[in-house]
Order: structure tokens, then sequence, then C-alpha cells
């Protein structure tokens, strides 16, 4: 199998609620697809996870940062701090409102957020 990415040395946290595993996630095409060990596998990036817990991506389902993409490029560091955390999925406007959406000026050059 072609892999992309392998983690390797990491304490993986499979999202089940199983005891963690030291063992060595492999990823094609933005899936994981094998966790074994991978110390010969060949992929185009491998990373070094020892002493980390590895762990598939977190739903935040109470967020305010909806909010941040109003405050302006000095502030971009609040934008991406989330993903820097291991959160893969943000749920926003569940306060009863939101800013979305955001004035295209705002938006331009930004990603993209998936919203529905």
């Amino acid at each position: 199998m072609e892999l992309d990415v392998v983690v390797t040395g990491g304490l993986v946290y499979v999202g089940s609620g199983r005891v963690p595993l030291r063992t060595d996630v492999g990823v094609a095409g933005g899936r994981i697809r094998v966790l074994d060990d991978l110390g010969a596998a060949t992929a185009r990036l491998r990373v070094d996870a020892s002493g980390l817990a590895v762990a598939p991506g977190c739903i935040d389902t109470h967020t305010h940062s909806d909010l941040v993409w109003e405050l302006g490029d000095e502030h971009a560091d609040l934008a991406t701090a989330t993903v820097r955390q291991g959160v893969t999925t943000e749920v926003a406007g569940n306060r009863g409102f939101t800013c979305y959406p955001c004035l295209p000026e705002r938006r331009a050059g930004r990603p993209r957020p998936h919203a529905g």
C-alpha cells in the first residue's frame, strides 16, 4: 500500500474508548488506512510522534470562533488556534446568532469554512 503520511511512535487514541495503543498510523488519500508497525513503510511524509498522543480530529460543538473572522488579519493566530489544538470541526452560531455570512471584503483570501 502506498501511503501519503506515516505517523510513528505515538500513543494512538482511536476514538472508541479503548485503551490507547503504541502503534504507527498510515494515511492515504486523506484517510487513516492502517494502524500497525510501519517502520519499513514508505510514505511521502514521516512524522515522529514519539512521546506524543495521536488522536482523530476533535469536534467542538460550542464555539465563538465565527466572530474571529471579523477581527481582521492582526488576529489571524486566533483563526487557526483550534486547528493547532486538534479541532477539525466546529459548530458556530449555537448561541442563537452568528456573524455569518461575513463581509465579503473580510473573506477575501481566507479559507472558506464549510457551512450547512
